[in-house]
């Protein structure tokens, strides 16, 4: 029975395709590296004659998060050389070194998975001096995150096991960003062997390039934030949210929550090159997916199609998701490997006349609309 289509999020943009033509009246719905013989495909009896191809984009609100994350991120890395890079530059890189061991121990032993691992591992530092800086570092960086958007976001973790993966996973950007070049310090080896340079002389030049590193490793975090935050604003990044053609006898493409659908459970679409696409049956028999019944130029003309091959040049990179060509349309899955969830329509004669993947459906109402429909057919029967 059809069904109605709930998408979970906004397709933020649509792009043509292309034609493409089915001539032996069924299609094939596969991963377009798959040989005939692998089970995870099928196909259908469909309407001869030429189909549209169209593609749409969506941000993921996974995606949407993590991109806020990385902005939390480098934006705590400011904010931490900027109060202690000068403070405490001699003990940052242990500080950081300490809090990766924390994180390494609960990955270790499932035990303990908070921010308290690593309080722990401060009061078993024996200087004094060195547990103070560490604790002021340490209850800084939970201040911060406490605080963070993501940490709202991020509730099916235990708060606090979240944090100490958050600070580890924000110094590891850092944590060979921020040293110093070895080239300046060899250079400065050999102006102490060339120029016959004081020791007070070598520590004045030292602290002369780390101020320079510092610097430039501030500029470059305004950079990144500047950067991240100008994509957040622009939508992105963006996943495939659908792919879906339609037959020339279907005046237009409406929107995907206009109108019912038929859901398909007779066999599973499988994806392992990240990748599903539609394609004539009889074509797809002999020019298929298994690079050894074929030369090998076909064989990746066909699983390449969605880098966009040479169509639409002038489309953006990060667009180029999906492609056509004479007998069959393919474009990139939202989220890799797994499977391609496929709605289709009929036209009176049982034929496929539109057909979609559709990749941020709300399965939940999809499936409350099929146990409806199931209901009403067992009311009629009694």
């Amino acid at each position: 029975m059809p069904i109605q289509i709930k998408q979970n999020s906004r397709t933020r943009h649509v792009r043509d395709l292309g034609e493409f033509s089915v001539v032996s009246g069924a299609i094939r719905f596969t991963d377009p590296c798959y040989a005939n013989d692998v089970w995870c495909k099928g196909s259908m009896p469909a309407a001869n004659g030429k189909y549209q191809a169209q593609i749409g984009f969506f941000r993921d609100p996974y995606d949407e998060r993590s991109m806020l994350e990385k902005i939390d991120q480098f934006k705590y890395l400011l904010h931490y050389h900027a109060k202690f890079g000068e403070k405490y530059k001699d003990h940052l890189f242990s500080f950081e070194k300490l809090v990766s061991k924390a994180r390494d121990q609960a990955n270790w032993d499932g035990k303990l998975q908070s921010v308290e691992r690593i309080f722990q591992l401060i009061k078993e530092e024996p200087d004094v001096e060195k547990q103070r800086i560490y604790k002021e570092l340490a209850d800084d960086a939970v201040e911060w995150y406490s605080k963070c958007y993501v940490s709202e976001e991020y509730n099916y973790w235990e708060k606090q096991s979240w944090l100490l993966f958050e600070i580890n996973s924000t110094f590891a950007h850092a944590r060979h960003s921020i040293s110093t070049r070895p080239s300046k310090f060899r250079a400065l080896m050999l102006d102490q062997h060339s120029q016959h340079l004081t020791e007070d002389q070598i520590r004045e030049k030292a602290n002369k390039i780390e101020a320079e590193e510092r610097r430039d490793f501030i500029a470059n975090l305004e950079r990144k934030i500047t950067d991240l935050q100008d994509t957040y604003s622009a939508g992105k990044p963006l996943r495939t949210h659908f792919l879906r053609i339609k037959h020339e006898s279907v005046p237009s493409f409406n929107p995907i929550e206009n109108g019912k659908w038929h859901f398909n459970t007779n066999f599973d679409v499988g994806v392992d090159s990240g990748q599903a696409g539609f394609f004539d049956e009889l074509w797809y028999e002999r020019y298929n997916g298994d690079r050894n019944n074929q030369d090998l130029s076909s064989y990746f003309n066909l699983c390449t199609l969605s880098s966009g091959g040479n169509h639409d040049r002038s489309v953006k990179k990060s667009m180029k998701e999906g492609g056509v060509f004479d007998f069959g349309a393919n474009s990139h899955t939202a989220h890799g490997d797994g499977s391609a969830p496929l709605f289709y329509r009929l036209n009176k004669a049982g034929e496929v006349i539109e057909a979609a993947y559709l990749y941020d459906v709300n399965f939940e109402e999809c499936e409350n609309a099929l146990n409806d429909n199931k209901a009403t057919i067992k009311q009629k029967v009694k």
